[in-house]
């Protein structure tokens, strides 16, 4: 190479720009038209944005499609609002629906750069604890309303249900603890482990998820989300709960199939608890 022969690279930077993207070929020379930022640099309510217009087109295709209005909360907030949901309070995000007896998410519910679809389908497995929670309740609440019937029911279930409310009561300190947590993805990681445990104990007291059925064979369905809760207590299993020695007979055979370690610390508690009344 010639000594008086120009840098390739100078020579590139003098030419004119061979692109109309702000890429390293146009220094110097920036493109007359400003290019449009990606969507992931529009910010938060570019995804909302991008939402409605996704609902907009399916409403194209089903003419009876409700695009319910959205209502954005901050992030903070929603951290709250699950912290009470875990513990079955009801609140403007997750209130209880009584139809169903189950507690459902605020249609149109977001925050910030999170659609209301992909934030239904994180809290779904908070709502099924949530419910499980509030049915529990319940059914530890039926022999303080019902004292007349705690001879037929006996001392060994009272034993059991005092167990389950300590379980329960344990639960909610527990959910208490995290009340600092202001991030959503990390406080959804750190409920996991409750939510197990949540699950596992109503399966055991024979508390589904299950809506009530109408006498016609159909099953009710909520209406309206936004509904409040009410007094009205929800149906749950209680009635077919075995007694006396077929419970504690239940409670071992769940023992003996059981392999995780967490579930196994639980059901020895109950059992150590239903055995009381023996001691």
């Amino acid at each position: 190479m010639q000594e008086d022969e120009d840098d390739i690279w100078e020579r590139v930077l003098q030419e004119p720009p061979l692109t109309q993207h702000r890429t390293w070929e146009c220094v110097g020379q920036p493109p007359l038209n400003k290019e449009k930022p990606f969507l992931s640099e529009l910010g938060p309510k570019a995804a909302h944005n991008v939402w409605i217009v996704y609902q907009e087109l399916w409403s194209n295709l089903d003419r009876n499609a409700v695009i319910p209005p959205l209502c954005v909360i901050e992030t903070s907030q929603l951290c709250k609002d699950i912290l009470y949901l875990l513990i079955g309070i009801p609140s403007v995000s997750f209130p209880w629906c009584q139809k169903s007896e189950k507690f459902v998410l605020t249609n149109g519910l977001c925050t910030p750069s999170i659609t209301p679809k992909h934030l239904q389908d994180s809290v779904a497995p908070l709502l099924d604890c949530a419910t499980c929670v509030k049915r529990l309740d319940v059914v530890c609440s039926v022999s303080e309303s019902h004292t007349s019937k705690f001879l037929d029911q006996g001392f060994v279930y009272h034993a059991f249900l005092n167990a389950v409310l300590s379980i329960l009561e344990m639960h909610r300190y527990q959910v208490l603890l995290l009340s600092g947590e202001r991030y959503l993805l990390q406080l959804l990681q750190r409920v996991k482990k409750l939510v197990r445990r949540i699950k596992f104990v109503s399966s055991v007291c024979h508390v589904t998820l299950e809506p009530k059925i109408l006498k016609s064979g159909g099953t009710l369905t909520c209406e309206n989300q936004s509904q409040s809760c009410t007094e009205t207590a929800p149906s749950t299993g209680i009635s077919n709960m075995p007694r006396g020695m077929n419970l504690i007979g239940e409670l071992i055979s769940h023992l003996l199939v059981t392999k995780n370690e967490e579930y196994l610390t639980l059901l020895v508690y109950l059992i150590k608890s239903t055995c009381i009344p023996f001691l």
